[in-house]
């Protein structure tokens, strides 16, 4: 302290020697030479001011070391009492009488013990804290509910915690804090909202084993108990002590002001000082404390209940200091980073009127202004807020949701969200998103982004595009229902929100087309299947209409990062594909990343419920999570979470807004939507909680990887007749077990044994699979859910029919389905089937069986052939069609007719037409149709699919269409429609179509040697398609010879188009190559680009080289689209284009 206080004195002589200009002697008059001052001098003449200097770093210390005091005293207990266990067989109660010393200054309670409940008494008490019924006490009620008291005289306040037949045999786990009366409980790891005592909670006596009276002993065990007293006189003490010494320090700092301006000479008027030190105290201290009531008066808006404490008043002015001194230590200079910039204009009367009565006015209406994106152009927006929570809108950064005027688009969005992100920890939702991606979930564009509102810089948000239609054509997915399960629906009497059970409270925010908004068949097909199908009906339904890989995904990373926040309540969003006829999740708002809860469901809502209480489907589902391990998600998540952040450095660190939601419910005492209170926070917290985070993501992982780890199968041999052994498998655990029976099959004959029969099986390998039980969880919470599943013991017999002694069961072996593993099975199979689930061998698990098809087949109504059939169609085979009459094959088909032996699809009625012939599913992959002709079909609506052509492949890779027929379809858009399909098509005839000779949607095709003649719209029409046309032939077709949009890619080579109303048109993000190709006598435009659908932010661009025309060559493109081609004018189709005369079935009067 005194080498400080000589290092000031140092300070002032150096600057009184060398900076001071003018000199002054030791009696502060001018002199012109100057007279240096010792360090001793200095102390001698300013002992006062030195003195003052040494008491501030006194007090300062010693506020700082009674800091540290308090803190040590809190940490340590002042009495405890430990180790105590009760038994009712015993009935040892545990009773003690507290010592009054130890109350008087009680602060604080923990109690923590372990107990079981074996059986119900009456109104059983497991410990009470009070002789007279003014404690805190545990007990079952009179009709088995567990609940929380304090009891004091009249006040009652009680909470009921769960209901005991809910709770699973075994221990369970209590821990209790009360500090400064306020109650925390938490049972097994789950903390419980309790309703706090009204009134002071006594301590005067521990009673464990009974409470109340020993008439309500507890039916149970109870071990482990403590209970540790935290009282200090001192600590009542330094808590007044500390803050005053730091007042101390404060005001004696400002009464050095006149010490120092004299030091430095500067003139002093002790009187004016005195007047301005008053003011600005007064300032300050006013000025402050008005901040704060301004911040508890905005506070109501969201919770007009809570009243203002001294508790609340010290958070509240906490936090403004808080956010001043951020604002201080905050560069405002805004650095250059590689963030995109939005910047937004709006009125100043438009932003008063959001903020006028929020959070209702921030959404009502939205306001006119502009947004400039970069250095880009200016769009005209509207803006309103967004968000349910109070982080979302009360703050200075509000969440914004923009929509720009019709026809403008950024990055194919015309309405996305400036997100203020809630949390410390909010980029986590870019990794999460990031990844969804990655996985091939459909999810939103979401990063960073710098936004300035006027010109003020307003911080660091988070873009995120909407789940819309366009989100579905930037993913390259066909239009079709997308549904919003939120917030809204009501509880129900099943104790959770009816948004499960009721399909009206989905809302549907895009539909397949516009005569589809109002359509709900695909909402009501899954809720009901979800909630009403038994276990059979449910496993076909998932594996027909489910998208398995992407659904397993989706709930797999909510598992990898231990996220509960799609709910029972809200946060799903579902798309329904309306070619692929599956459904898709959408990935939205993930955001918790959490390692608390150790289970490997955080949110058991009804899909995630159905899918892990089949056998079958746990394991698909469990298998995807393991895979994702496999291949590093855990590093990759994180990688993606910190490479933003360090991204955004200098953009966050000059962001003097940024807060994070704390919960304040206990602080708020619980008032009426006080949940959520927003705190300020710098950037190097967030690096902090990003190390954090990593952590959370590396315990998740060694959670999940020792629950698949955990493997129990044992094995029983046993004899059930001199000739019939029996093996008997139990199976328990998490994973199922790859049996391998290979080595064992050589030596015997072995079949499984099942509802009374004897079943040969042809694979080596057998999985046996755990069973499944619903369970009530232990903390029944609305939003995730009342119950779980759980393993079980499932049991798998096997026979063999011989006369065999001994039978060695050590050629077999085991492993481990999920990690691979071996396995050791036990010996001894006594143990209790408790699977309440499907036994797996009662799903039909079908071989692949082939199908032979040959002469006159009659089809008078839908026939439909499963994806394990495999069909051949013999040459010369003729489907005879009745009207409306459709075929659908799952299964590979092989329809191999020859040059002189077709395969047909007629009508039985010409005037009649059919329905369609459908190939739909990844089953289906290598189908050839080669020699078959199409004639007079129409259009199909199978498993909510719009079948658009006579013929229609969906979903199908590898396909080869060859010297095929398709003509007369007189309904129905198509003549041949492809959707989500690879694959060839040649030598072909397209004959009077009604519309589109061929609509390839989403595809990868080749098109080749074909003739496409007499469309009554388009001979070729493509959408976000990759595609190969090669020399082909398209004559009069009524629209376009070739249409290529929504974003689809094109090689035109070698092609003739003769006469028809446009040549080629590309339009809406697609490129097209034309070359070596003939354009004769097209009507209207022989080329036109333009931009068409409004979701797509560019026009058509078409390039080429070496085209031939005859006739009209007109060429038209829109300002957004451009045509850049090098044609050449003819008067006769050149001898090199003569090939077309040998095409497959060529019309004599094709070039008429």
């Amino acid at each position: 302290m005194f080498i400080y206080t000589y290092i000031i004195a140092f300070i002032g002589c150096v600057y009184n020697r060398y900076i001071n200009k003018q000199c002054y002697n030791i009696n502060m008059k001018k002199t012109t030479t100057a007279i240096p001052m010792t360090p001793k001098k200095f102390i001698k003449k300013h002992k006062k001011f030195l003195l003052i200097i040494f008491l501030i770093v006194s007090a300062t210390l010693l506020a700082i070391s009674l800091e540290n005091l308090r803190k040590n005293v809190s940490r340590n207990p002042s009495y405890s009492i430990s180790d105590v266990n009760y038994s009712v067989k015993d009935k040892n109660f545990f009773t003690q009488k507290i010592n009054p010393k130890i109350l008087k200054y009680l602060y604080k309670v923990k109690i923590e013990f372990d107990f079981k409940a074996t059986g119900y008494n009456n109104y059983d008490n497991i410990f009470d804290t009070s002789g007279n019924h003014n404690g805190i006490r545990m007990e079952f009620n009179k009709s088995g509910g567990l609940g929380l008291v304090t009891h004091a005289g009249s006040l009652i306040a009680g909470t009921h915690i769960v209901n005991k037949k809910e709770l699973e045999d075994g221990y369970h786990n209590v821990k209790i804090r009360i500090k400064d009366n306020q109650v925390e409980f938490n049972l097994d790891d789950h903390n419980v909202e309790i309703n706090q005592p009204k009134a002071k909670i006594q301590f005067d006596y521990l009673n464990v084993g009974y409470g109340f009276s020993k008439d309500r002993f507890f039916t149970g065990k109870i071990k482990n108990f403590s209970i540790k007293y935290y009282s200090s006189r001192l600590l009542k003490i330094l808590k007044i002590l500390i803050p005053i010494y730091a007042v101390i320090a404060f005001i004696m700092l400002l009464t050095l002001v006149p010490s120092i301006l004299k030091i430095f000479s500067i003139d002093f008027d002790k009187h004016k000082f005195k007047i301005l030190f008053g003011l600005f105290f007064f300032f300050i201290i006013g000025s402050y404390v008005g901040k704060t009531l301004i911040a508890f008066n905005d506070y109501r808006v969201v919770s007009p209940d809570i009243k203002l404490n001294y508790k609340i008043f010290n958070f509240l002015l906490v936090n403004e200091l808080k956010k001043d001194y951020k604002y201080l230590i905050t560069k405002k200079n805004i650095q250059e980073t590689n963030l995109p910039t939005f910047s937004i204009i709006i009125k100043r009367e438009y932003l008063d009127n959001l903020n006028s009565s929020l959070p209702k006015s921030g959404k009502r209406k939205p306001y006119r202004g502009y947004l400039k994106i970069d250095d880009g152009e200016v769009f005209k927006i509207k803006m309103r807020y967004r968000g349910e929570g109070n982080f979302h809108w009360l703050y200075k950064q509000k969440s914004l949701r923009l929509k720009l005027k019709k026809g403008s688009l950024y990055n194919m969005e015309r309405k996305f969200n400036l997100i203020n992100g809630p949390y410390i920890h909010s980029f986590r939702e870019v990794a999460n998103y990031e990844m969804s991606k990655k996985l091939g979930i459909i999810s939103p564009d979401c990063y960073p982004v710098k936004v300035f509102i006027n010109g003020e810089y307003f911080g660091v948000y988070l873009y995120v595009s909407q789940a819309n239609e366009g989100l579905l054509r930037k993913h390259k997915l066909m239009p079709g229902s997308v549904y919003y399960g939120d917030s809204g629906a009501p509880m129900t009497d099943r104790g959770v929100s009816d948004l499960w059970f009721n399909q009206k409270y989905w809302v549907k925010k895009a539909s397949r087309s516009a005569e589809h908004k109002e359509f709900r068949d695909d909402i009501k097909l899954f809720l009901d299947n979800v909630n009403y199908s038994n276990e059979k009906e449910f496993y076909k339904f998932f594996n027909r209409f489910m998208n398995k890989e992407k659904f397993y995904n989706f709930i797999a990373l909510d598992r990898v990062v231990g996220s509960g926040h799609h709910d029972m309540n809200h946060n799903h969003k579902i798309y329904f594909d309306p070619y692929k006829g599956k459904f898709e999740p959408i990935q939205w708002d993930v955001r918790e990343w959490d390692d608390k809860v150790n289970s490997k469901d955080i949110s058991n809502v009804p899909t995630v419920m159905r899918v892990d209480f089949n056998p079958i489907l746990s394991y698909e589902a469990d298998k995807a999570t393991y895979n994702l391990y496999e291949n590093s998600i855990t590093d990759k998540l994180f990688n993606i979470y910190k490479e933003n952040i360090i991204k955004s450095e200098k953009a966050l660190k000059a962001d003097m807004h940024k807060d994070t939601a704390i919960p304040v419910r206990d602080l708020f005492n619980g008032a009426k939507g006080a949940i959520w209170y927003s705190v300020p926070y710098e950037y190097k917290e967030q690096l902090s909680m990003m190390n954090k985070d990593y952590d959370v993501l590396k315990n998740r992982k060694k959670f999940l990887m020792d629950y698949y780890e955990t493997t129990d199968i044992k094995i029983q041999v046993s004899e059930i007749s001199p000739n019939i052994k029996q093996i008997r498998f139990i199976v328990g655990g998490n994973s199922p077990v790859l049996v391998d029976f290979s080595d064992f099959r050589k030596m015997y004959d072995i079949k499984r044994y099942f509802d009374e029969k004897h079943i040969p099986f042809n694979d080596e390998i057998e999985i046996l699979y755990p069973g499944r039980v619903i369970v009530e969880n232990k903390i029944a919470t609305v939003p995730r859910g009342r119950t779980k599943v759980v393993s079980a013991y499932q049991e798998y017999v096997y026979i063999i029919d011989a006369p065999i002694d001994e039978i060695n069961t050590s050629k077999i072996s085991y492993k481990n389905a999920i990690t691979g593993k071996k396995v050791i099975a036990k010996k001894g199979a006594n143990f209790n089937i408790n699977a309440t689930s499907i036994h797996p061998w009662k799903i039909e698990m079908p071989q692949t069986k082939n199908i032979v098809l040959s002469g006159k087949i009659y089809v008078d109504k839908d026939i439909e052939y499963k994806n394990y059939q495999e069909i051949t169609i013999k040459p010369g085979t003729t489907f005879v069609m009745g009207e409306g009459s459709s075929i659908v094959f799952f299964g590979k088909v092989n329809a191999i007719g020859t040059e002189d032996n077709h395969i047909k699809f007629v009508a039985k009625d010409i005037n009649k037409p059919w329905g369609s012939v459908i190939v739909q599913g990844q089953s289906t992959n290598g189908s050839e149709f080669k020699f078959v002709d199409f004639d007079s079909g129409s259009l199909a609506t199978k498993n909510l699919i719009n079948y658009t052509g006579q013929f229609n492949i969906h979903d199908s890779n590898n396909f080869i269409i060859e010297n095929c027929t398709f003509k007369n379809n007189k309904i129905g858009d198509d003549n041949l429609h492809i959707a989500y399909s690879k694959g060839i098509l040649s030598n072909s005839l397209f004959y009077n179509s009604g519309f589109d000779a061929i609509d390839v949607d989403i595809s990868d095709i080749v098109i080749k040697n074909n003739v496409f003649y007499k469309s009554g719209n388009d001979g070729i029409d493509l959408m976000t398609t990759e595609a190969k046309i090669l020399q082909n032939i398209i004559s009069k077709s009524e629209d376009k010879g070739i249409s290529v949009g929504e974003w689809s890619n094109a090689t035109i080579d070698g092609n003739i188009l003769y006469k028809n109303n446009i040549g080629v048109a590309v339009k809406d993000k697609s490129r097209v190559e034309i070359k070596n190709s003939l354009f004769i006598k097209s009507k209207t435009t022989m080329l036109d680009a333009y931009n068409k659908n409004w979701r797509y932010d560019e026009g058509g661009f078409i390039s080429g080289d070496n085209i031939l025309v005859i006739g009209n060559d007109k060429i038209k493109s829109d300002k957004i689209s451009k045509i850049d081609v090098k044609t050449k004018k003819t008067k006769r189709v050149p001898r090199a284009f003569l090939w077309y005369k040998n095409l497959y079935q060529i019309p004599a009067d094709i070039m008429d």
